[in-house]
């Protein structure tokens, strides 16, 4: 993307955030200052978390594709954008940009949303939902996010025991630590390459929820991993990092 381009455009829809990177940060962390930016960017657009309780609807991440030019450094400012666009496939879309002050890119994303039914999980079609947003189309912006996962599942495994200060509002394991548990898979495997990680995917297919022990099951050459997560031996997510 180009920094300048973004800087001079003005549409509605186009969202722009300032953040300070206040501690040295890991894969799981750019998932959180997207999930900040996405939040934010809805409430400007008078579709708040709140605003979604009331109509016992909750916005849940389906696909995302993050592209890293490099991981940001602790104490440097960034510039984050943020755009809706069209459905897919009965999902919302948005996409990010985030640079440097001075203007470097750091990464670009794309993800895929539903809305489902707070009480019965039941997806609600972007139609059926009572929200419009803009559509914004901006040049070479990041790519959706492909709805397979390429790889092989590995032999190796470790467990985790989901923790309550993993759950977010929504009841299940907030996207970001999925990121984290991968990050410390690699760490293990590889310690202090996490940091080469150009490319991340991950597809969530399940919720998961707080005391469920998930299995995961990995093959990993850093930092190229592929790692699918399961409870009671039912697929919830994978993850493929390059």
């Amino acid at each position: 993307m180009n920094y300048q381009t973004l800087k001079d455009t003005h549409i509605t829809g186009l969202y722009r955030e300032e953040l300070n990177v206040m501690q040295p940060c890991g894969i799981g962390d750019l998932n959180r200052m997207m999930q900040q930016v996405t939040e934010h960017a809805m409430e400007r657009l008078g579709i708040s978390v709140e605003e979604l309780q009331i109509s016992e609807l909750l916005w849940v991440i389906c696909f995302s594709q993050i592209e890293i030019t490099r991981m940001p450094r602790e104490g440097e400012e960034l510039v984050i954008y943020s755009w809706p666009g069209a459905e897919k496939m009965g999902m919302f879309t948005r996409r990010y940009a985030a640079f440097t002050k001075e203007g470097e890119e750091i990464f670009t994303a794309a993800s895929l949303f539903s809305l489902v039914n707070e009480k019965t999980r039941v997806l609600v079609l972007p139609s059926d939902s009572g929200f419009i947003l803009p559509l914004v189309t901006l040049v070479d912006e990041p790519k959706l996010p492909k709805l397979t996962a390429r790889g092989s599942e590995g032999e190796k495994e470790t467990l985790h025991l989901v923790k309550a200060e993993e759950i977010d509002h929504n009841g299940h394991v907030n996207n970001a630590y999925y990121l984290d548990w991968a990050e410390e898979v690699l760490q293990e495997e590889a310690p202090g390459q996490a940091q080469d990680i150009r490319s991340i995917w991950i597809g969530y297919s399940k919720e998961i929820l707080e005391g469920d022990t998930v299995a995961m099951r990995y093959a990993c050459s850093s930092p190229q991993l592929f790692l699918r997560g399961y409870v009671n031996g039912e697929s919830c997510f994978t993850i493929v990092t390059k």
